[in-house]
């Protein structure tokens, strides 16, 4: 299934992956010739709790995330200092699509004659959900173009994590390999962002698919917040530097993380980013640094 990339398509794209949480396994136990309760422990277990995720997913919020923002939150993402899911996360249940996909990351399938193999896929999907004080977090690639599998899928697996809900994760954490960590250093940076409104632009789309409205049917949310990257704010400098060097173009100022004091005294601690700015002349030409999206550790 080819699933057109665009706002109106993320009802559809949610839709899927709960088809593919709830369905697709239990037609592969049916399959085995048995009822789901003569499965062994581990696989209902599993399939018990992919249930749960997919009807905490039903029932959360939507999100688009503009190739302007991935690209930001890519950047933003090598020196994240960590974020707490229960408490940082946009929603407690959320699936978030993404307009440009993430670098690929390694993982493996098993393709039609069975063998397993590495790959990299890029992350094109991610979905998250508090249960029982954990949160799932799970990332997924459009099945377009990939290898022959053995069980084909509109949306592939990519990786996936699980821990403590309420823990602060820091961007050193050791106890969570590397590609997890990385998407988890791109969650903690997207969250941080799309909770900044001099960073991010939000608004509201309700698509008129039918995706969305079975989901309203069932009074499941069918709109869609949409998460773009305003406009960089420029600061004034004149043609000439303080030593007389002669400016012929603007240029960006990275943005950075700061740990910022609030609420009674200024005791408290919270991450914010401090937004890029645009620096130089006006009416000159914008110069852009040519940047490589790396993972970083």
């Amino acid at each position: 299934m080819d699933i057109p990339w665009r706002i109106s398509s993320v009802p559809k794209v949610r839709a899927v992956l709960i088809h593919e949480k709830v369905d697709v396994p239990a037609s592969f136990a049916l399959s085995l010739g048995g009822k789901l309760e003569n499965l062994p422990d581990d696989i209902r277990t599993q399939i018990s709790y992919d249930r749960k995720v997919a009807r905490n997913l039903a029932t959360g919020e939507m999100f688009w995330v503009s190739s302007d923002m991935v690209a930001l939150a890519l950047d933003a993402a090598s020196d994240v200092p960590g974020f707490t899911p229960g408490a940082d996360l946009p929603a407690t249940h959320g699936v978030m699509v993404l307009e440009k996909p993430l670098p690929a990351l390694k993982t493996w399938i098993v393709t039609a004659d069975a063998q397993q193999v590495e790959v990299g896929l890029s992350v094109d999907v991610m979905s998250w959900t508090v249960l029982e004080g954990m949160v799932f977090i799970e990332s997924y690639c459009r099945g377009t173009g990939l290898p022959d599998r053995l069980h084909k899928a509109a949306l592939e697996p990519v990786r996936y994590f699980r821990g403590h809900a309420d823990r602060f994760f820091a961007a050193q954490d050791e106890d969570v390999d590397a590609n997890s960590h990385r998407l988890m250093q791109f969650l903690a940076a997207a969250s941080h962002l799309m909770a900044n409104p001099s960073v991010a632009a939000r608004s509201t789309a309700t698509p008129k698919t039918p995706a969305a409205r079975k989901a309203a049917k069932k009074g499941h949310s069918s709109k869609v917040t949409v998460v773009d990257l305003r406009a960089p704010e420029h600061v004034e400098t004149g043609a000439k530097s303080e030593t007389g060097r002669v400016y012929t173009h603007r240029w960006i100022v990275r943005g950075h993380w700061r740990n910022q004091a609030h609420g009674k005294n200024r005791t408290q601690r919270r991450i914010t980013w401090v937004p890029s700015y645009t620096k130089g002349p006006a009416g000159m030409p914008l110069k852009e640094t040519e940047r490589v999206w790396a993972w970083r550790r």
